[in-house]
């Protein structure tokens, strides 16, 4: 099994894709069975009923299941399990209805910004998925302030995974001003410096 991952890990990275060996574990049969239920939880009902509204494949019946995708979300939020399979679920299914051009911003606005963003900065695993779902917002005004005021303050934008994906979703936005310019040009100076070192030694 620990030579099958070492494979598909190394096909992966030919596609720029890894696989997150802390959250990765290899069962046996010979595994407890509390381990293995762990692993393999019953299904949500929402997300079954979810998944039958687009079976249905009618679109008046599909666009009906985004009030209640939002609400998987918001209520992952607040317990804080935005690294769960539901709310992954959820976040994947609004980001195939944007694709699809059948979902707008407006539908998803209101609280929603505000509620992400005062929750990412806690919970930096997630933030792929954060972005995800944000790149479909309009984030002008309060939330973006916060994002860049959280990109400028380097006692706080401590995890590389996570400043990634806000740059990124900053520059896919077009939000920009003097400060990040500066900022970015510094951080990318200090990751020069580092890997010139580690070079050298």
């Amino acid at each position: 099994a620990k030579k099958a991952m070492l494979d598909l890990i190394g096909h992966l990275r030919e596609r720029g894709l890894n696989v997150n060996s802390a959250k990765t574990k290899i069962l046996s049969h010979e595994s407890p069975s509390e381990e293995i239920e762990a692993e393999f939880p019953n299904r949500d009902p929402r997300v079954v009923a979810i998944e039958q509204m687009w079976k249905s494949r009618s679109k008046s019946v599909i666009l009906n299941s985004i009030k209640y995708l939002l609400s998987l979300l918001i209520e992952c939020i607040e317990e804080e399990e935005t690294q769960s399979r539901v709310f992954r679920f959820a976040a994947n299914r609004l980001a195939q209805l944007s694709d699809l051009g059948v979902l707008s911003g407006e539908q998803l606005n209101g609280l929603l910004p505000e509620i992400l963003v005062k929750s990412m900065f806690e919970q930096p695993a997630s933030t792929d998925q954060y972005c995800k779902i944000l790149n479909l917002l309009d984030i002008e005004g309060p939330s973006s302030n916060e994002i860049q005021a959280f990109l400028l303050d380097r006692s706080r934008a401590i995890h590389d995974w996570q400043n990634y994906h806000l740059w990124m979703l900053l520059a896919k936005k077009s939000i920009k001003s003097n400060d990040l310019r500066l900022t970015a040009l510094a951080v990318l100076n200090q990751a020069y410096k580092q890997e010139k070192q580690e070079q050298e030694q």
